[in-house]
């Protein structure tokens, strides 16, 4: 679990896919990024939003193909950070949804940031999280 005495994480970019912008955008961008946590709600306008951009750009005629390539898009750009970070240097950044947000792209996702750039602890008792 992650809190105040977390230590810091340095994103670093391992190509584009796998680069993760630390802090909260620019006022200018700001209505650019959504949430992730908000996008388990299945009835929010951010999830909803996420998914018409998805159909519209890859041309997908069903909402669950959709929904299929918008979780591969997402597990490509946000938990394969976590992972790929964590097999280079053995820690594990917060990639939790609370710290994640994502700005959508015409196909899918087209950036991602971490309000706060932090590592998770292990828990109590464990060598690894992962």
């Amino acid at each position: 679990m992650s809190d105040d005495t977390s230590p810091v994480w340095t994103p670093l970019p391992h190509g584009p896919r796998w680069q993760v912008t630390e802090g909260a955008p620019s006022a200018s961008e700001a209505g650019l990024w959504l949430a992730a946590d908000r996008l388990a709600d299945p009835a929010g306008a951010e999830l909803s939003d996420l998914l018409e951009r998805e159909r519209t750009g890859s041309g997908h005629r069903t909402g669950h193909a959709t929904a299929l390539t918008l979780i591969a898009v997402y597990a490509g750009w946000v938990t394969a950070a976590a992972v790929l970070h964590w097999a280079l240097y053995d820690e594990v950044p917060d990639m939790q949804s609370g710290n994640v947000l994502v700005r959508p792209a015409t196909h899918g996702i087209g950036g991602v940031r971490v309000r706060r750039a932090r590592l998770l602890l292990p828990r109590t008792g464990r060598s690894s999280l992962f």
